[in-house]
């Protein structure tokens, strides 16, 4: 990494290796356990780094801070972290819920399943787990709302998730 961190400082474009050399920064920070330090960077990468441009850099940098939160216990950070990385790549909604669900947080798990199934309606193992997520809340309205989901489940698992949306 101090091989890599280097080389940049020797880019001849001063602006665009800058949020790079701080990801890999706060990757040597991290490896080197002084979170404190780590964030900071990752904090700076998400300040100076083009969305446009460096939409995978941000990407991974969020998931660092998700994890570097996770190990200091900032459940809530981690979880924001899930949020932000999920508006970049959707496939993220469903860890975010997890997370949520975890922290015991049903309306935030609820909304993050609903953002993951907006953009993949036919998952039927998360519209279950919605329903299950509407179900621990006491609300017949989202459990009702999951049934609209089911003609964009895959044939083959459209009965099974009717019956089980049945039963709650």
């Amino acid at each position: 990494l101090d091989n890599l961190i280097g080389a940049l400082d020797t880019h001849p474009d001063t602006t665009y290796p800058k949020p790079y050399q701080l990801y890999l920064r706060g990757l040597h920070a991290e490896l080197a356990h002084d979170l404190t330090r780590a964030m900071s960077h990752y904090e700076q990468v998400i300040t100076t780094a083009e969305p446009n441009r460096d939409g995978l850099l941000l990407e991974h940098c969020l998931l660092r801070v998700s994890a570097a939160s996770l190990e200091v216990g900032n459940l809530i950070q981690a979880n924001q972290a899930l949020d932000t990385v999920a508006q970049l790549n959707p496939n993220y909604w469903r860890f975010s819920s997890r997370l949520a669900e975890l922290r015991g947080d049903l309306p935030h798990a609820i909304e993050a399943l609903s953002q993951h199934l907006q953009l993949f309606p036919g998952d039927a193992t998360h519209i279950k787990r919605l329903a299950e997520l509407f179900k621990e809340i006491g609300s017949e309205e989202g459990i009702e709302a999951c049934f609209t989901l089911l003609p964009y489940c895959p044939a083959a698992k459209r009965e099974e998730l009717m019956q089980t949306l049945m039963k709650l």
